[in-house]
């Protein structure tokens, strides 16, 4: 009897662990525009690009977890020559927001010759820090394996952010080339 009521405890356990926690959507475009507007009235929200130049593939998965799976979206020009690559970040404060929240933006910065990508990366209430910044290296190391296809030049490539994902973007920039070693992806 301990037996069976020790696997149900373990079980249990295990399952909580699956569990989804609640999306924090208090962090969005028209939020922070919507603050930022009072300070600065001549800001203006990137509008929708659509330009036949420009493909676009969305939630192409860069990085395999056990408990989740994260993805980048891609904008880049249909042409071969080598572009330098931009890597987009999105704030929340570490807790909030998602990779569309930057589609607007990588359009218009692939519109100006660059291979521009929206990542996901994991969000504090899921996991712990560095969680996220061993993220953003996993998807720069997919990007740079991927060069080829999407028109990268690998030696090329720079971190944007807003709100908290150019904090991110900083520390990225600062941090050393590869993650420590308990990480299961690095990126140089």
């Amino acid at each position: 009897m301990k037996t069976v009521s020790l696997i149900l405890f373990l079980f249990s356990n295990f399952m909580y662990a699956q569990i989804q926690f609640d999306i924090d959507t208090s962090y969005t475009v028209q939020s922070t525009f919507k603050k930022e507007k009072i300070k600065f009235p001549f800001l203006e929200i990137v509008k929708e690009q659509n330009d036949d130049n420009i493909i676009q593939i969305k939630d192409l998965v860069y990085k395999n977890l056990d408990a989740k799976t994260l993805h980048l979206d891609a904008f880049y020009k249909n042409e071969n020559t080598k572009l330098p690559a931009v890597i987009l970040i999105h704030g929340g404060g570490w807790k909030s927001g998602n990779k569309s929240q930057m589609q607007f933006m990588a359009q218009a910065i692939a519109s100006k010759g660059y291979s521009c990508f929206a990542i996901e990366y994991r969000l504090s209430p899921e996991a712990k820090y560095p969680a996220a910044i061993l993220d953003v290296k996993s998807a720069i190391k997919f990007i740079k394996s991927n060069a080829e296809k999407f028109n990268v030049d690998p030696n090329r490539i720079a971190v944007l952010g807003c709100s908290s994902g150019g904090q991110m973007a900083a520390l990225i920039g600062r941090s050393s080339a590869a993650p420590p070693a308990s990480a299961t992806t690095s990126a140089k």
